[in-house]
């Protein structure tokens, strides 16, 4: 069964700690130490100016015209701004409570939390690493089994072949007022929960704006989702916002979802999401529920605005069960309100 009540449709034109046995600082436990992060207490002091790897152990200033090559950060609680300096790879493991400012290159942080990276340029990985703050960066993010961390003002810009910011099981994180524009993936949140995304802009990405996949309960509100999934070659559709294999019950509200290849919201094999207040012009179709390996049942697509969609306002495929009410769709002449296709 299908509720529709007051649609309005009008017609017109247009763990382990990091450090080795018998090298670990006060406060440190030797465990199996990860080869990638892990601090080997053995490279020269930054402070030296050494042209390979250093260790940072106290707060530092490092020299601009200097390429440290890798930077290990083997104590908490301490500053280190680069300067602007480059590096191949500043890397944490086990600390906390450092602060990390104008590096150039890779920062990979790993079971470290309460750390705040502002103003760094490249690439930042979070892993098995919760309450940190990520402000001001510019950079591609992935958060891996990482929790409860802000990701605020940061611009994720022209990664063409990955994502901008992604998610992988990773809970709980605030991700607030960034810019992704020009990636494959704007924002990428795969078997991730309670997640809030709010007040992104997300542009011109090759594949989609947003890609969400066997994640449930994220709230999107306030997004600017417009001119995505421009590559006619890729998977799932096109949509500025997709949701795939069984992502339930997330909300989505008073986002602007204008001008994407294919339908703006794309919600495929995915139940009990909350569609609502969205502005969905100008795509091929506004909103699109399709049950394909999962069932696409009980959405609701409500209140939400759908002007000058090339071809349909919402359409269902395989879908039951669904509420579409209070919407307002106006369509360019050729196009369709309300499409159905084997759908209750």
């Amino acid at each position: 069964m299908i509720l529709l009540t007051l649609n309005f449709v009008s017609a017109h034109n247009g763990g382990h700690d990091g450090c080795f046995q018998g090298g670990c600082p006060p406060g440190h436990s030797f465990g199996n130490p990860d080869p990638d992060l892990a601090c080997p207490w053995t490279d020269p002091p930054c402070s030296s100016n050494p042209s390979s790897g250093c260790d940072v152990t106290f707060s530092s200033t490092l020299n601009p015209a200097m390429y440290y090559g890798i930077i290990d950060v083997c104590a908490g609680g301490i500053s280190l701004s680069c300067n602007g300096a480059s590096a191949v790879l500043i890397k944490m493991e086990s600390v906390g409570g450092n602060t990390i400012t104008q590096c150039s290159g890779s920062i990979k942080l790993k079971n470290s939390n309460s750390n705040t990276l502002l103003t760094n340029v490249g690439y930042i990985e979070l892993k098995q690493s919760n309450l940190n703050i990520l402000d001001t960066n510019r950079a591609s993010i992935l958060l891996n089994i990482s929790n409860d961390n802000t990701l605020i003002n940061n611009n994720a810009t022209g990664y063409t072949t990955s994502s901008g910011i992604q998610l992988i099981n990773s809970n709980n994180n605030d991700i607030m007022n960034n810019i992704a524009n020009g990636n494959q993936v704007g924002i990428g949140i795969g078997l991730s929960n309670y997640n809030t995304v709010q007040n992104n802009v997300v542009n011109q990405n090759r594949a989609h704006g947003f890609f969400i996949t066997s994640s449930s309960q994220n709230v999107l509100t306030g997004n600017t989702v417009t001119q995505n999934s421009f590559n006619t070659s890729i998977g799932y559709g096109n949509a500025g916002i997709v949701f795939v294999y069984s992502s339930d019950n997330n909300a989505l509200s008073s986002n602007t979802v204008n001008s994407n290849n294919g339908y703006g919201i794309y919600v495929i094999g995915s139940s009990l999401n909350n569609i609502q207040s969205n502005i969905v012009n100008s795509n091929n179709c506004g909103v699109g529920l399709y049950g394909y390996s999962f069932p696409a049942n009980s959405n609701t697509v409500s209140g939400n605005t759908m002007n000058s969609n090339n071809i349909c306002g919402v359409y269902l495929s395989n879908s039951h069960f669904n509420t579409i009410s209070s919407n307002m769709i106006a369509l360019t002449q050729s196009g369709v309100g309300i499409s159905f296709g084997l759908s209750s």
